[in-house]
C-alpha cells in the first residue's frame, strides 16, 4: 500500500489528527513524485553548522515513512526521531535545532518523537522558519526553546477526527444498504448511515482525551494554563502574538539567530563551517 493510500485508509478508519488544515497539507504533498523515488533522491538528514545541527520538519507529520520524504511535503515521526540519534551520535554536533514549516498531522507516534526529544543528551531547541500548528506545535513545545520567524503562524492547538458519510450520495443514486449485526458497536462508524448519538459519543470521548493531553503538555512545556491552553480553541496565531501568549520564545530571521547553543566547533579535518549527513535507511516499513 503507497503512502497515500495509507493515509486515507487511516483518515477514514476515525484516526486521531492535529493538523491545522488537512485538506491543504494532503494537497500540498507531491504523491507523483514519491511514487517515482528512490533512494537517491532523499536530502540531508541535517546540516551541521559552528556545532548545531539542523534538523528540517516539513508537511504532514505521519508516525513512519519507509524513506525520507521530507522534500515531498511528509516527515516520519520514526525518521525523526533516527536523525536525532545520528545528531547524538555525531561528535561535530554540540547542539540541534528542529527547522519547523508543518500544519501538523498524526497524533499517533507524538509519544515517542517527543521521548526522543526529552531523551536526547544534547540540547534540542525549535525554529519556526514556516509555519508550525497542531501536531507540530505539540513537537515544537518538547524542545527547551522557539523561536519563530516574524511571518509564521503558531497554535492550532487540539484534536479532531473525521467522519466521511455516503449514505445522501447512495441515496441520490438509488442504492440503500442494510446492516445485520449482532451489536451495535459491530459495522460502528461505518459511512453508509449516518452515525447514531453512541457512536457520535465515542468519537468525542476520544478527541476530548487525546486534547486534554495536548492542552497539558503545552501547559507543562510553556507554563502556561491548561485551562487556557483550551480555552483558546483551536486558534492561530502570528508570531507576535505567539510570543505574547507565551506560546513562543523569541521572534528571528534565521535558525543561526535563534540558537542560544551556537558553539564554535575547531575540528581541524573539515573545511569551512559546515556538513552535510546522508540520512542512513531507516528500518520502517512502507
Amino acid at each position: 500500500m503507497n503512502l497515500q493510500a495509507k493515509i486515507k485508509r487511516d483518515i477514514d478508519s476515525h484516526a486521531l489528527m492535529s493538523c491545522e488544515n488537512l485538506d491543504r497539507q494532503m494537497a500540498a504533498i507531491d504523491f507523483k513524485s514519491l511514487a517515482r523515488y528512490s533512494d537517491d533522491d532523499s536530502e540531508a538528514a541535517y546540516t551541521v553548522e559552528n556545532g548545531v545541527a539542523t534538523i528540517d520538519v516539513r508537511g504532514l507529520l505521519v508516525p513512519e515513512t519507509s524513506s525520507d520524504y521530507r522534500s515531498w511535503g511528509v516527515t516520519g515521526y520514526a525518521n525523526l526521531a533516527d536523525y536525532i540519534q545520528q545528531a547524538n551520535d555525531d561528535y561535530t554536533v554540540t547542539s540541534i535545532v528542529l527547522d519547523i514549516d508543518s500544519g501538523g498531522g498524526y497524533v499517533a507516534g507524538l509519544d515517542g518523537i517527543t521521548e526522543t526529544i526529552y531523551q536526547s543528551a544534547k540540547p534540542i531547541e525549535t525554529f519556526v522558519s514556516g509555519d508550525m500548528y497542531s501536531a507540530a506545535y505539540w513537537l515544537g513545545a518538547s524542545t527547551s526553546k522557539i523561536t519563530a520567524s516574524k511571518q509564521s503562524g503558531i497554535g492550532s492547538i487540539g484534536v479532531y477526527v473525521v467522519h466521511t458519510e455516503e449514505s445522501g450520495w447512495l441515496e441520490r443514486y438509488g442504492e440503500k444498504v442494510s446492516l445485520f449485526r449482532s451489536g451495535k458497536w459491530k459495522a460502528a462508524f461505518n459511512s453508509f448511515m449516518p452515525l447514531t448519538d453512541d457512536e457520535k459519543q465515542r468519537l468525542q470521548e476520544g478527541v476530548d482525551e487525546s486534547a486534554s493531553v495536548f492542552f497539558n503538555h503545552v501547559a507543562a512545556q510553556r507554563n502556561v494554563d491548561a485551562k487556557t491552553v483550551k480555552g483558546w480553541e483551536g486558534d492561530v496565531f502570528t508570531a507576535v502574538k505567539a510570543k505574547e501568549l507565551g506560546l513562543i520564545d523569541a521572534i528571528a530571521d534565521s535558525v543561526a539567530v535563534s540558537s542560544g547553543t551556537n558553539q564554535s566547533n575547531t575540528n581541524p579535518k573539515t573545511e569551512g563551517n559546515q556538513w552535510i549527513y546522508k540520512r542512513r535507511k531507516p528500518k520502517l516499513k512502507s
